[in-house]
Formats: C-alpha cells, sequence, structure tokens
C-alpha cells in the first residue's frame, strides 16, 4: 500500500473512532426503588389438611441501586443497556392458626440481584423517553422464613420484566423515573409443604435515580 493511501486510511479510521467515541457515552448512576405489592392474606395447609400459617406482605422497604450505564446516540434515538446491583428486603406478617390467640410474627426475605435493562429512548431535547426488556439475576438471598415448619424455596436462575420511563439530562447529570413490571408473579420462589405460593400476578416496581455521564 502506498504512503498516500496509507495516510487517508489512517485519517479515516481516526475519524470513524471519532465519531463512535462521540456518539458512546459511558456513566454510574445510583438511586432508591421501592416494591409495590397488593396481596391479600394466604393461608397454609399441611399435609394433613390443616390449616397452619396465614401469611401476607406488611412491609416493602425501599432498597438501593448503583451500577454502570453505556449509552450509543443515534441523532434522536439512543441505546441504553445497563448493569446494576440491587437490594431490597420485604416484611410478612406470619399468623400461627393453629393457636388464635397467638401474637403475629414479622418474617423477612432480603435479596441481591443483579439487574440488566436493555433500553430503547428518544431524546426530546433534555427529556428522554425510554423502554425495554430487564434480567434479573439473583445473587444473594436470607430470610427468616425458614423458622417456619414446611416451608421450602426454588428460585429461577434469572427472571425477566420491562422497565420504561422518563429521564432529564442536565449537563452530565441524568434524572430517571421508572416503572417496572415483571413477567414472574411475586412469591413464586415460596413452596410449603411442597406446593408452591404466588402472593400476586402483578408486582411492579418504582424506581428512582441520580447518575453521571463520562
Amino acid at each position: 500500500m502506498k504512503m498516500k493511501n496509507k495516510m487517508l486510511f489512517l485519517g479515516l479510521l481516526m475519524f470513524a473512532a471519532t465519531i463512535v467515541q462521540a456518539q458512546l457515552r459511558l456513566g454510574i448512576k445510583a438511586g432508591l426503588s421501592t416494591n409495590t405489592i397488593n396481596t391479600s392474606e394466604i393461608d397454609f395447609t399441611s399435609l394433613q389438611g390443616v390449616n397452619t400459617f396465614g401469611v401476607n406482605v406488611k412491609n416493602a422497604s425501599y432498597g438501593p441501586h448503583f451500577g454502570v450505564v453505556l449509552r450509543y446516540n443515534m441523532d434522536k434515538w439512543h441505546i441504553q443497556p445497563e448493569i446494576l446491583l440491587n437490594s431490597n428486603k420485604i416484611d410478612y406478617n406470619v399468623k400461627d392458626l393453629t393457636k388464635p390467640s397467638s401474637i403475629d410474627s414479622i418474617k423477612t426475605d432480603k435479596f441481591q440481584y443483579l439487574d440488566i435493562p436493555l433500553l430503547l429512548g428518544y431524546d426530546f431535547g433534555f427529556v428522554r423517553l425510554h423502554g425495554g426488556p430487564v434480567g434479573h439475576v439473583l445473587l444473594a438471598h436470607s430470610t427468616t422464613l425458614t423458622d417456619l415448619n414446611g416451608y421450602s424455596e426454588d428460585f429461577s436462575k434469572m427472571t425477566f420484566g420491562y422497565q420504561a420511563g422518563v429521564g432529564f439530562d442536565l449537563w452530565k447529570l441524568n434524572i430517571d423515573l421508572r416503572y417496572e413490571g415483571n413477567f414472574t408473579k411475586f412469591g413464586d420462589h415460596f413452596n410449603f409443604f411442597g406446593k408452591q405460593v404466588e402472593f400476586s400476578k402483578s408486582p411492579a416496581r418504582l424506581m428512582a435515580s441520580v447518575g453521571f455521564m463520562f
């Protein structure tokens, strides 16, 4: 290859790299989320047909999330994959149905998930609308429900849902507000006396976060 052609090829390569760098941005984000779960009490029956426990959700607390963001801009459109570490806690009221006069006990589930959203968005100036699928990979789980006779659990390796929301870009700062729905039912990891439990058909999550794009 002649020197002139080499210089032209190198110039085109540098120009392409400059365009990609201008369109591709890396960022970090952190925020809070809360589960919105509408449930009624579920009674669990032993293998002998005796009602033993009544369980319902007492409180779904706010949980933190943080991670990295990659945004690829295409004029007014953008593609934004994210990798986020998400933690949350859910408290349950447990009633001993074999002792009607007993005081309800509180049991707790704690989760850590790796959330992987893949969002497609459109920009209206400094306002962004975006949405897309999200995968959840369970990293860690602890619970005090194991104190209950007949309790066991079976988690899926990965579950899926969707996110949609609005974002605001202020210089290099990003503010995101999102709604998340899931394709799996809340509490589907519960088993009592060998029977799977499903507390809710429509678990959801509200998310707010602040990010910084480099």
